[in-house]
């Protein structure tokens, strides 16, 4: 039950303060979890699921909200899945009749917690949710979806800047290794004119028709001759490759 103005206002904060370049994406949710865990008070539980073909669990304030999220996917409902399919706040309180295929699975720890579901908005597009697990009953009682709603509106930030920073991250090291392989082969192609005394497009067909004919990539063929030659100015006694 969010009750505590100041409290929710430091989850803001904390959310917006996560610098996304400082750690790996997953650390980054990871915490996204524990901030908001602590926003909604003591006894709760949170985990970080993204939207997929199966939705996943990605970071969790502690090991037993990760637990819970694998009961929703097994018992096949819930309100995770809800808030996906919706985009909307989904809660189910004890006493509540929906969900009997989860509720008979979960633990007897867990059998009396709030389960709600906040969906993660990105673009307009459901991102994922935040699967809140709570001992309060009242949890997300009236007047409190719009808070609610902002802090999981927040979270969907830091979730979206930690994806675009891991795939920008992913995408400059898969440049970086193509620029290595162009240079490598360019070095390779040198050698080639020097040693077979032809152009470069003759070279290029010569790496080209050694890398078939071993069936391995352009790239490993191209920086075995450079590491030949290299070793041969080194050794001059070294035979060519």
């Amino acid at each position: 039950m969010i009750e505590d103005v100041p409290s929710l206002d430091e989850g803001f904060r904390a959310l917006a303060g996560l610098l996304v370049d400082a750690e790996p994406i997953d650390a980054t949710l990871h915490r996204v979890a524990s901030i908001t865990a602590r926003t909604f008070g003591p006894g709760t539980l949170v985990s970080v699921t993204l939207a997929g073909d199966p939705p996943r669990t990605v970071a969790a304030s502690d090991d037993a909200a990760a637990a819970l999220d694998e009961h929703q996917r097994e018992a096949g409902e819930g309100p995770c899945a809800a808030a996906l399919a919706t985009a909307e706040v989904v809660v189910a309180r004890p006493d509540d009749a929906k969900y009997p295929a989860l509720r008979a699975s979960l633990p007897p720890w867990a059998a009396k917690h709030t389960i709600a579901a906040l969906p993660l908005l990105v673009g307009g597009s459901v991102a994922g949710a935040l699967n809140v697990y709570a001992e309060d009953p009242e949890l997300l009682a009236e007047g409190e979806i719009d808070a609610a709603l902002a802090l999981a509106a927040q979270a969907a930030v830091s979730v979206s800047n930690a994806r675009s920073y891991d795939e920008c991250r992913d995408r400059v090291a898969q440049l970086q290794g193509a620029l290595d392989s162009r240079v490598v082969i360019e070095q390779a192609k040198g050698v080639f004119m020097e040693r077979y005394r032809c152009d470069a497009d003759a070279a290029f067909e010569r790496l080209r028709q050694d890398s078939q004919h071993a069936n391995r990539k352009l790239r490993d063929i191209a920086s075995e001759v450079v590491a030949s030659t290299t070793s041969r100015r080194l050794h001059p006694r070294a035979p060519l490759a």
